[in-house]
This record gives C-alpha cells, structure tokens and sequence, in this order.
C-alpha cells in the first residue's frame, strides 16, 4: 500500500535515522526506500511492519553503542 510511505518517513525522521541506514538494515538499496517513502512504490503490512521493526532496531542500536536514549 502507497499509504505506508509517509508514515514510514514520518517515523524514520522522528527516530533521526537516516534512509541510507535503514536501507541498509533492510538489505535494500536506498533508492527503493526513498521511492517507497514519496509513495511511489507501495508495500504490504508485513513489509511495513518490518520497516518499522527495523526502525525500531536502529533506534535501539543506537542507544546502546551511546548510552543515550532517543
């Protein structure tokens, strides 16, 4: 679903994480993330359950290689 995409770059914003090292974390290239985000290409809940899964991942990296929370 193309409705995906703005939340997906809503929360990855909010998170401070960049697309470059979402992509990453996804195996994907970060081209697909940005064509997903302007909603150019759309993906179903499970693929977007994953992407916030790995958002939350990131986030969760982070904290523990700088100790500080969000």
């Amino acid at each position: 679903m193309k409705e995906y995409g703005e939340s997906i770059m809503a929360e990855r914003a909010r998170k401070r994480i960049s697309q470059a090292d979402l992509a990453k974390r996804l195996g994907w290239y970060p081209s697909t993330l940005v064509e997903i985000e302007l909603g150019r290409v759309g993906v179903d809940s499970e693929t977007y359950r994953r992407v916030l899964d790995a958002i939350e991942g990131e986030e969760e990296a982070k904290e523990t290689l700088t100790g500080v929370r969000g």
